[in-house]
């Protein structure tokens, strides 16, 4: 069963889960097929009683490369922490995860983190500017949405959101940091 995140986020504004105001951000137009390419495996395909989602989000800008030569350490600690994630208890349990860029795109949507491509050369090459609040709202769209299709399910589960950047917003066209607190204010207190 393939969900959609603009009925996922209609569904959550009725559990009182998302503001109107959360809503207007996340279930733009502009962004909704982006959010629906990363909603990924189906919820009838986990089989766990819990389910722990973790959405990172990259930032895969020149100054990452040139400026301060970290593309190798954003490689190292996002593989490191997938498989940390894989080996753990908590696995078991059903720990499912989401890679995306700031400028190439979605690496994985949400699969088994076990499945999950680890960062290479080939996937991970950074180049371009730093749309972080832009991508920050598509983030924290697909995390409100996975959430929302295993709560529809009946299956509770935890959010992870991971966004590691070297600087600030350089090209965003759609949202400010003021659309990003907004939606993030919902999800604490969702919590």
């Amino acid at each position: 069963m393939t969900s959609n995140a603009s009925g996922l986020f209609k569904t959550a504004l009725g559990e009182g889960t998302l503001s109107r105001q959360a809503l207007a951000v996340v279930d733009a137009k502009d962004i909704g097929a982006d959010i629906n390419a990363a909603i990924g495996i189906s919820v009838d395909d986990v089989h766990v009683d819990q389910v722990t989602l973790l959405g990172a989000l990259l930032d895969d800008s020149t100054s990452i490369r040139m400026v301060s030569g970290n593309t190798e350490a954003v490689r190292e600690g996002m593989n490191l922490c997938l498989d940390a994630l894989t080996e753990s208890k908590a696995e078991e349990k059903g720990i499912l995860a989401m890679l995306d860029t700031l400028n190439a795109g979605l690496i994985a949507p949400f699969m088994p983190v076990k499945d999950v491509p680890r960062l290479t050369a080939q996937n991970y090459n950074p180049s371009g500017y730093t749309p972080l609040y832009d991508r920050s709202v598509v983030l924290l769209g697909r995390r409100l949405a996975k959430d929302q299709e295993f709560v529809d399910n009946g299956i509770p589960g935890k959010t992870i959101g991971v966004i590691v950047t070297d600087g600030f917003d350089e090209g965003s066209r759609t949202h400010s940091a003021a659309d990003v607190k907004v939606v993030v204010q919902d999800m604490l207190k969702a919590e």
